[in-house]
């Protein structure tokens, strides 16, 4: 697995020129303080950028690449990079982003490759912004984040796929339409027969019931023997001409009735959705709002986590009523869910719009089949019409609907054209009455038409039946298929639950050792949900959010981070934490320096804060281990910039005193230092100073109070040794050329007192194990150690 082994970043966010992070050949960790708006991010931008081609929260606010390059490089043709180079040199790459055009990496190896896009899968970010999105997230939203993280996005993506096929045919127009047909041929088999007919054999005996009243000897059981007793059954209506008119129009009619029908559920559905298809695209912003959803969310979760007394806007950092800004984002959430929720209604009633269009042509095209001795007018050429166009019809407002353009239903299936087919009905109604037949005629026509309407009802009930049941089997196979994969996924995914769960609970015991919480694990919850589950003093429950404060779920939401990258990380042993404890508590953000020290030891981490509190905590807590320190400073003239953190100040001091401009100012602020580490260490008692000013202390009051507390424990070995007594004349001096102008102080006299105050250091911290022996590490015989125990001191 990979480290990294520097960084440089050029023209690129806060950096203007090289701005170079050394992680050296030991692929050291790095904390780096700076306060806010001087660029530390940029580290973290750029190692985003290197490998997702991204900065995620550029990207959710609509910067993009524009907010990439620094705005204040001179060169307009100078490209913006970001070089990065690992413990695998084979993996160095230069990422160049250029004035114009996209952005190239210089590496193009396969293994290269490779290596990019398994990183971009892997947990190596973790912002501020980003520590409770997940504990605060949906379930569904966890389980979508979790498959990201185990890599089962593929998967998802084809189980999502098989659920959404099964919801497309479940919504298709053919099935849909099919499925009101045999609705529809059933209640005509009910009302012409008076029971209940699924079968062929109870058509048949229904045939034969009707056709014994009219001493019709066959016997219906075929198609031709149906034939035969309907050309018999007519023979009784009269005229064979007069009868195949009266019956040609009576069929007529039927279609025409059923026509009608449709057109005026068609005209109704038709203007409820023009009227509130109209309404909902009359935003002209409205697909950028439905787009700006995802980010709104978030943003609802960010000012979650703000404290309620702040009154500056985290996102732009302007004053800004927080509460007022809160209850914006809030409606405009609740505005775009609407909106969402609109959507959702209109494309039902598009659907019913498909169907009702699907029912107009069958009708149309069921009437087109009638002689055309039986059409006046131009109502031939008007059915041909509207069969052809209806397909355009449907067409236009899939697309216009898909886009959200505006939709026009001036077409030919209009108002008028119903008028048209209602003034050709009643045409047909007159034909009707004018063909008289006497009363067992009339008996024998309704009989004829009773039993040819039961021929075509079973007959489209057949057909259409044949229709759904394909749908349906399709349906519920594909049904089948996503249980199945859902239970084989669901127990995959619950190994991996399980596996993170054990090192979430460990690393959160650890950062809240007495915390009454405990037994953290993630479970499937539902179909499409995953919930953190915990015991609260005892008593398992979830979610995280219905009993743990603020703090709490930061904690979680870290170790979840920690848990996910020690588990899935297979490429980059290293991870960045940018200002990640800001809602931390002093003890809280101890534990968790401990908890990277004893299970992250073998990891190269990138730690950033503007706290300059934690930094000193950090530096205590993690000096001696394998850890750099870096501050970032910023100026309009050089950007962002990097230096050695004062933990590592005496090689800066040696490089000064080697170019001539170490001054008694740099040594007073170096001795004012290693004296505070030293008394620290000690537990020196010093004069209590209210707020920040028991940071001001003065190298002669310092000294003072650390022999004073060496007498009381009787080190007399370090009191009274030449080390402590030629300090206090390296003290004078350093003040003297730091305070008084009229004193000149020469080169010599700084040499001087540099190497006191490095035997001073010497007397009090390990060569080996680089740690200051501290109080606390007592031992036998009256002394007091350094953590590996060779450098000790007396101390009764």
């Amino acid at each position: 697995m990979n480290k990294l082994r520097t960084i440089r970043v050029k023209a690129f966010r806060g950096a203007l020129a090289d701005l170079t992070l050394d992680f050296t050949k030991n692929n050291q960790s790095v904390a780096i303080f700076g306060e806010n708006a001087t660029g530390k991010s940029t580290v973290t931008d750029a190692v985003e950028w290197f490998f997702t081609s991204q900065v995620g929260h550029l990207w959710a606010e609509d910067c993009r690449v524009d907010a990439l390059r620094n705005v204040l490089v001179q060169d307009d043709s100078e490209d913006s990079e970001v070089e990065m180079k690992f413990s695998d040199s084979k993996m160095d790459s230069v990422k160049v982003l250029p004035v114009t055009g996209k952005h190239k990496q210089n590496n193009s190896t396969k293994a290269f490759s490779a290596f990019i896009d398994q990183a971009a899968k892997e947990r190596i970010l973790l912002r501020h912004a980003d520590v409770a999105a997940f504990v605060t997230a949906t379930k569904s939203e966890k389980r979508q984040e979790i498959e990201k993280i185990v890599g089962y996005d593929d998967v998802r993506k084809f189980r999502d796929a098989i659920r959404g096929t099964k919801t497309k045919l479940e919504k298709d127009p053919d099935y849909l339409a099919a499925t009101r047909l045999v609705e529809a041929a059933e209640s005509d088999l009910l009302k012409l027969s008076g029971e209940t007919i699924a079968k062929k054999e109870q058509v048949f005996a229904k045939m034969n019931s009707i056709l014994a009243d009219h001493k019709i000897d066959v016997i219906v059981s075929d198609s031709n023997s149906y034939k035969t007793a309907m050309q018999l059954l007519k023979g009784q209506i009269g005229d064979p001409k007069k009868t195949e008119k009266r019956l040609g129009y009576e069929s007529l009619k039927k279609h025409l009735e059923v026509l009608d029908k449709s057109l005026v559920s068609y005209f109704a559905v038709r203007d409820l959705f023009t009227e509130n298809y109209r309404n909902f695209i009359s935003d002209s912003g409205l697909i950028a709002k439905v787009k700006l959803e995802a980010f709104l969310k978030a943003g609802i979760t960010v000012l979650s986590e703000v404290p309620a007394k702040s009154e500056q806007c985290p996102f732009c950092l302007t004053d800004y009523d927080l509460e007022s800004l809160r209850q914006t984002v809030e409606q405009r959430v609740e505005e775009i869910e609407e909106l969402s929720s609109k959507y959702k209604t209109l494309s039902e009633d598009k659907a019913k719009l498909t169907i009702q269009l699907s029912e107009i042509k069958n009708a149309l095209t069921a009437i087109s089949t009638s002689p055309n001795e039986f059409f006046e007018g131009d109502i031939r050429q008007l059915l041909q019409t509207l069969i052809s166009s209806i397909p355009n019809l449907v067409e236009h407002f899939e697309e216009r609907f898909a886009s959200l353009e505006s939709i026009e239903f001036e077409d030919d299936l209009n108002e008028e054209t119903s008028t048209s087919f209602l003034k050709f009905a009643k045409v047909v109604n007159d034909k009707i009455e004018s063909l008289t037949l006497s009363d067992s005629e009339n008996k024998a026509l309704v009989s004829y038409q009773t039993i040819d309407g039961i021929a075509k009802a079973f007959s489209q009930r057949k057909k259409n039946k044949e229709l759904v049941d394909v749908f349906r089997i399709q349906i519920a196979t594909l049904g089948d298929i996503y249980e199945n994969f859902l239970t084989v996924q669901n127990e995959a995914v619950q190994k991996v639950l399980d596996t993170i769960s054990e090192d979430v609970n460990h690393f959160y015991n650890l950062l809240l050792p007495s915390a009454t919480i405990d037994n953290i694990s993630l479970k499937l919850l539902g179909e499409q949900g995953i919930e953190f589950e915990y015991s609260f003093h005892g008593n398992p429950t979830h979610p995280p959010k219905k009993y743990l404060s603020e703090s709490y779920l930061n904690c979680l939401g870290i170790v979840l981070f920690l848990s996910s990258a020690k588990l899935f990380n297979k490429q980059c042993r290293f991870f960045v934490l940018d200002d990640i404890v800001t809602s931390f508590d002093t003890n809280l953000r101890r534990m968790l320096i401990r908890l990277l020290k004893q299970e992250f030891s073998d990891w190269q981490i990138v730690l950033l804060t503007h706290e300059k509190f934690w930094f000193d905590i950090m530096k205590r807590e993690l000096e001696g281990s394998n850890w750099l320190f870096k501050n970032v400073s910023y100026s309009p003239s050089s950007g962002t910039t990097l230096e050695q953190s004062l933990l590592n100040k005496r090689d800066i001091l040696q490089a000064k005193f080697d170019d001539d401009t170490l001054t008694g100012t740099d040594l007073r602020i170096y001795l004012e230092n290693v004296l505070k580490e030293i008394c620290v260490r000690l537990k020196v008692p010093v004069e209590y100073r209210p707020n920040d000013r028991n940071e001001d202390r003065m190298s002669g009051e310092l000294l003072s109070s650390l022999k004073g507390a060496l007498k009381k424990h009787k080190c007399s070995e370090v009191n009274e040794s030449e080390t402590l007594k030629n300090l206090d004349g390296s003290a004078l001096v350093v003040n003297k050329d730091s305070h008084d102008s009229s004193v000149s102080i020469d080169k010599s006299d700084l040499r001087v007192s540099l190497d006191d105050i490095d035997k001073l250091v010497q007397t009090f911290k390990c060569d080996d194990c680089k740690s200051w022996v501290q109080a606390d590490n007592k031992g036998a015989a009256g002394s007091i150690y350094c953590g590996c125990g060779k450098k000790s001191i007396s101390w009764v």
